[in-house]
C-alpha cells in the first residue's frame, strides 16, 4: 500500500524500525565518518523508497546496498578533497618496485578520515579483489558479490538454493561411578569405563554399546543427529 506521497507505507514503517540497526551498521561501515554517512544513507533510502520491493527478506539487504555504495562515494569525495589540499606527498613501493605517490594532508584534521597509507591500501586491495574475483567460476563469483553487497550468510544460501550445515567435535570423559561412589572418592581419581590407551577401539565400544547406542538415540531425541562417534 502507497501514501498520498507514492511511497510504500510498509517499506517506511521497516525504515522506522530500523534507524538503530542503520546507524550501527554505518558506524561499523565507517566509524570516522558515521554521522555524515548515516545522513548520506537516511536522504538516499528516504528517496529511493518508491523502488523498494521487498523479496522476501525485508529491508535490510536493500539497506546494506545503499550503505556500501553511499560509503564508497563518500570515501572518494574525502579522498578527492584531501588532494585538492596537497601539502606534502607520501611515496610508497607498488608490488613492481615502481614508487606510488599519494597526496596527504596532515595539516587539515577535517580530512584527516583516511590516512595516506588507508587510500592506498583500500585502492591497492580493491583492484587485487577485483582481478582475484575475474579468476573465479561462477556461482562462486556470485556468492561473493551477494557477500560484497552486504547480504547475511543466511539470506546468500537461499538466494543460491543451498541449504548450509556445520558440525561440532566434542570430546568428554566416561567414567564408572555414581553419585555416591564420587562423594565416597571425594572427587578424586575416578574410574574410567575402559582403561589404558585405546584410540579408535572398535572392541571397547562393542562392549558397551548399550550405552554408546543410548547417547545417539537420546541425541537424536533432542534434535542432534550425531555423525560419528568413537572412543580415543
Amino acid at each position: 500500500m502507497t501514501n498520498q506521497f507514492g511511497i510504500n507505507d510498509d517499506a517506511l514503517r521497516q525504515l522506522a524500525d530500523n534507524y538503530e540497526w542503520l546507524r550501527f551498521t554505518c558506524r561499523r561501515e565507517n566509524f570516522k565518518q558515521e554521522d555524515e554517512l548515516f545522513s548520506i544513507v537516511v536522504e538516499k533510502a528516504l528517496g529511493s523508497l518508491r523502488g523498494f520491493k521487498d523479496q522476501g527478506y525485508g529491508i535490510k539487504p536493500w539497506l546494506r546496498i545503499i550503505v556500501k555504495n553511499c560509503n564508497k562515494d563518500l570515501l572518494r569525495k574525502t579522498i578527492n578533497e584531501q588532494a585538492k589540499q596537497v601539502d606534502n606527498v607520501v611515496t610508497f613501493d607498488g608490488d613492481e618496485g615502481e614508487q606510488v605517490d599519494i597526496f596527504d594532508n596532515p595539516i587539515d584534521e577535517a580530512l584527516q578520515a583516511i590516512s595516506a597509507e588507508d587510500r592506498f591500501l583500500y585502492l591497492h586491495e580493491s583492484q587485487n579483489a577485483d582481478a582475484a574475483m575475474a579468476q573465479l567460476e561462477e556461482p562462486f563469483q556470485e556468492t561473493f558479490r551477494l557477500s560484497f553487497s552486504g547480504y547475511s550468510y543466511a539470506e546468500i544460501a537461499a538466494k543460491m538454493g543451498v541449504n548450509p550445515m556445520c558440525g561440532m567435535e566434542f570430546e568428554w570423559f566416561n567414567f564408572l561411578e555414581d553419585a555416591h561412589s564420587w562423594q565416597h572418592k571425594k572427587g578424586v581419581d575416578p574410574t574410567p569405563l575402559t582403561p589404558g590407551m585405546f584410540g579408535y577401539s572398535l572392541l571397547r565400544m562393542n562392549q558397551n554399546r548399550e550405552f554408546f547406542n543410548a547417547i545417539q538415540d537420546e541425541m537424536l531425541q533432542f534434535g542432534v543427529p550425531i555423525e560419528g562417534l568413537h572412543t580415543e
